[in-house]
């Protein structure tokens, strides 16, 4: 017998899906999950979904958006049993092909506003209201009345379902053409829109009606089987872009590969090859039915393709560091290597310099590891170290303090306080941003506060949408009288070497120490664990600064929870291990104390390009673990300095005379002291705060740099 009212039953997997966290405050989000259900519920059925947007003329929740399809409906037996009890998945036999990957979908969305689902099933009317975690059924299994049909849009004998939200003030909804463009153009609707009807209709402002319309599909040039070492084999399908794409990957990007499973699409990814120029010409997709398998055996707690998760919890992609993702990623660029190679050739990447400048470099690079070396044991040994201090509970703050994210991506920032604002209002704006469209929205969770698992504290949650511009935004939360800060850095970067930890680790597990010198060491843990405290102990030679622990704070990066101590090593050579603990949790650094062999950082190469298009003169990219740094010789601003280049000679005509040689010295020590800026701002950014300390730095490492460069660089 169905219960009138209740509340909504958590499940194990939902009780690890938070909705605001799923959502984020995007509505083109929320309909993501609204479109693709009806769709599973269509399964190989034609049918239309409409999206309708109206104005309610209610001040709190000011508008209405209904995604409407006429596929198999529920009666309230089925909308109690999918939508009142969270983390259940669909059975396979019910729906083969759906994707049913999450067991929350459509009920996410009532992070958005009050939710209702009306249904059409076999002459039955049904009503399901959720508010927050309430439920209550409207209507139970009604005879089917003409305006019952009416408001569904439904036919008689049809069946049909309508999700029905109406949306909080403080969520910004995009005009009925922006909603038709973005839903058309995402990764994760494009194949549907290409096979099914989808329509937007808006109201607020005039009758919008538009028909997603995703982006014409280029001709293929790759299409076969592709063998995935130790996992099923996958199909990949590879076109070339009439014209060149530009910026980074993102779900709204033409070039990319998107990632599929049946109907599923989880990411459009180039899976680790983003940072190559040829990617720019490229679109496509990978088939790999295998990864549903994955991510349900994972969720059965069986080990089937890998021991941890493959999905992503915010299900913004795949997991980076998984066993099968790794195997995907290799099969993929093995293939794809002779279509970028043809690009390349193209662009005249393969125009490189002469031998005389190839010995010129070579003799450079040995000349300026010494300087190297002490420019990154004065990053790595600078004070003051993270996480020192006794952290306490402060009136209220926001975890990150400082967040750098990509254009276009959500992030979740933690909003911590002492217990006594239990209950009082949250409110979260963009104080100041530059340029003018950094951050697209910024939402206060309308949960409320939460006692925190480990500390004496509540916390809550705002949630960040990068706009598609780079910039420097600063966000404020204030709760009573009390206000708090983050800096939002919106930059466009690769984040493969960026993945947060999922359990306590420091971030170089084995290393060496010299004789009689202090290495600093670095503690890594998920961010949630900013405010506890670590112990650490020393077990063989050498002592540790801090010796009673250290509280742990937000990354530079605000990505994780980071704390770090000093090892001071004897003037003899010996082993240690340092170990973390932090509550169940521990980690272990394994030290050797020797002479070094070889002075650290990464090796690194230089190179004089004949790409013709380059959007900068130069460039400092980490290839096969080796930094490498390109200088574009075509580019405008090099006009008249190296010259042609020549295909016979395979050289720039002037690489060699001696104002070419100046130059390529100067370009080469600004680009290795920016990387170091770089490097030293993300380990100590307390050092570099401002725009004159920066460039101070910056001028102080190019000419350590400039001497040995302008000598090593001299034609002979």
């Amino acid at each position: 017998m169905v219960k009138m009212s209740g509340q909504l039953e958590y499940g194990e997997r939902a009780f690890l899906q938070d909705a605001e966290q799923a959502i984020r405050g995007d509505v083109v989000r929320a309909l993501i999950e609204l479109i693709t259900n009806s769709d599973d519920a269509y399964g190989e059925v034609d049918g239309p979904i409409t999206v309708r947007v109206a104005a309610t003329g209610d001040a709190a929740e000011p508008v209405e958006i209904r995604v409407s399809d006429a596929a198999i409906g529920l009666t309230a037996e089925g909308l109690e049993a999918r939508l009142a009890k969270l983390g259940v998945m669909k059975e396979a036999s019910e729906a083969p092909n759906a994707r049913g990957l999450f067991g929350r979908g459509a009920r996410d969305v009532a992070s958005l506003g009050t939710l209702t689902f009306k249904a059409i099933r076999d002459g039955k009317f049904s009503a399901l209201r959720i508010d927050g975690l309430s439920y209550s059924f409207l209507a139970v299994n009604e005879p089917v009345t003409p305006e019952h049909r009416a408001e569904l849009g439904l036919e008689q004998g049809q069946n049909g379902f309508t999700n029905i939200v109406r949306v909080d003030k403080r969520i910004t909804i995009p005009s009925g053409a922006e909603l038709q463009r973005k839903l058309a153009e995402h990764a994760q609707l494009r194949d549907l829109a290409r096979r099914r009807e989808v329509f937007v209709v808006d109201g607020r402002k005039g009758e919008f009606y538009a028909r997603l319309q995703p982006p014409a599909l280029p001709a293929t040039i790759l299409d076969e089987e592709v063998p995935v070492q130790g996992y099923l084999p996958i199909r990949l399908r590879i076109r070339r872009l009439d014209v060149r794409s530009s910026g980074s990957v993102t779900p709204y990007s033409r070039h990319g590969l998107l990632v599929k499973s049946g109907v599923s699409v989880f990411e459009n990814s180039w899976l680790g090859l983003e940072n190559r120029p040829e990617s720019l010409f490229f679109c496509g997709e990978i088939e790999a039915p295998e990864i549903i398998e994955i991510i349900h055996a994972f969720d059965r707690k069986e080990t089937l393709g890998g021991t941890t998760r493959l999905l992503k919890r915010d299900r913004d992609g795949l997991q980076r560091d998984h066993e099968y993702f790794r195997a995907l990623a290799q099969a993929v660029h093995k293939t794809v290597g002779p279509l970028f190679e043809a690009v390349a050739k193209e662009m005249a990447a393969e125009r490189k310099q002469g031998e005389n400048l190839s010995n010129a470099f070579k003799v450079a690079r040995e000349a300026l590891r010494d300087q190297i070396r002490r420019a990154l044991e004065e990053i790595e040994d600078d004070e003051p170290m993270a996480g020192h201090g006794d952290a306490g509970i402060e009136n209220l703050v926001v975890i990150p303090p400082r967040r750098i994210m990509a254009p276009g991506s959500n992030v979740t920032l933690t909003v911590r306080a002492r217990p006594e604002s239990r209950g009082a209002a949250l409110e979260a704006i963009v104080e100041s941003q530059s340029p003018g469209q950094v951050l697209e929205a910024v939402v206060a969770s309308s949960t409320g506060w939460a006692d925190h698992e480990r500390l004496a504290a509540i916390a809550t949650s705002v949630f960040v949408t990068a706009g598609s511009e780079e910039g420097i935004a600063t966000i404020r939360v204030r709760v009573g009288d009390f206000v708090a800060r983050a800096e939002i850095i919106v930059l466009d970067e690769s984040e493969d070497d960026l993945v947060p930890p999922d359990t306590l680790e420091f971030e170089h597990p084995s290393i060496h120490v010299a004789p009689s010198r202090k290495r600093r060491l670095t503690l890594r843990a998920p961010l949630d664990f900013v405010g506890s405290r670590a112990v650490f102990t020393v077990n063989g030679v050498g002592t540790l600064s801090p010796d009673d622990g250290a509280f742990l704070v937000a990354d530079p990066t605000g990505r994780w929870a980071t704390a770090t101590l000093r090892y001071s090593a004897p003037s003899h050579p010996g082993q240690a291990t340092v170990t973390a603990y932090l509550d169940d949790l521990d980690a272990n650094c394994s030290i050797d104390v020797k002479e070094a062999a070889s002075p650290p950082g990464p090796d690194y190469d230089f190179e004089l390009g004949g790409w013709k298009d380059p959007d900068h003169r130069s460039a400092l990219t980490l290839q096969d673990g080796r930094l490498l740094i390109k200088v574009y010789g075509l580019h405008p601003s090099f006009a008249g300095v190296f010259g042609p280049y020549d295909d016979a000679e395979k050289k720039f005509q002037a690489e060699d005379d001696p104002a070419a040689r100046a130059v390529l010295a100067e370009v080469i020590g600004s680009e290795l002291a920016g990387y170091l800026v770089e490097r030293d701002y993300v380990k100590n950014p307390q050092r570099l705060n401002d725009a004159v300390r920066v460039l101070r730095r910056k001028t102080d490492l190019q000419m350590r740099f400039q001497a040995i460069l302008h000598k090593s660089l001299r034609p002979e």
